[in-house]
């Protein structure tokens, strides 16, 4: 998955705004399976303000492994749930297609 991710001051054009008034970064989440059961999940970022600030990057990479580590424990319950339930059929909305497209592959996996 490719996410781009920015913001600018009002008025200057949103996503076409020049680089000195936004601030933007790529995100890119790799899975891929180990097992029937079981998954590797990468995750980086690339930005285009304060590269240089290694605080700021322990502070993303910080809040990011928390959310993943929330992640993980649903998605485990998931897991647990499918192998005891193999039969029941998951119940499938369109409510947020990309998260649910990488919803589905990490429930797949």
């Amino acid at each position: 998955m490719h996410i781009d991710v920015g913001v600018a001051h009002a008025g200057n054009g949103g996503a076409k705004a020049p680089a000195d008034v936004k601030a933007s970064s790529i995100v890119v989440d790799f899975i891929t399976p180990e097992s029937d059961t079981s998954i590797w999940y990468f995750w980086g970022m690339a930005r285009n303000f304060k590269p240089e600030d290694q605080a700021l990057t322990d502070k993303i990479r910080e809040g990011q492994g928390k959310i993943f580590e929330e992640d993980l424990e649903m998605l485990e319950a998931q897991q647990r749930n499918l192998l005891k339930y193999p039969d029941r059929q998951l119940l499938k909305l369109n409510i947020d297609g990309g998260a649910c497209k990488r919803a589905a592959l990490l429930i797949a996996s």
